[in-house]
């Protein structure tokens, strides 16, 4: 699984250092799943470009910054 806009390669240091803390955790965890593994490893590599961190907007357009905001904007999002 790749994230639209990753450029980071698949052999960089910060890779494989999320790679290898995710997959200790999940084996001390006892839910050593490649499939999590992976997804997760993607996950953090997603989040480490930073205009990543601010994706979410509010009604006007505003990047969220704070958890609370972003958590107000879901609860006030109408749902079907």
């Amino acid at each position: 699984m790749e994230y639209e806009g990753n450029s980071i390669s698949r052999h960089h240091p910060v890779r494989n250092l999320f790679h290898g803390v995710t997959d200790r955790a999940l084996s001390q965890s006892s839910l050593p799943d490649q499939d999590v593994l992976d997804y997760l490893t993607e996950l953090l590599m997603h989040f480490i470009n930073v205009n990543h961190l601010y994706e979410l907007k509010d009604k006007d357009g505003n990047s969220l910054e704070y958890l609370v905001d972003m958590c107000e904007g879901v609860s006030e999002t109408p749902r079907s």
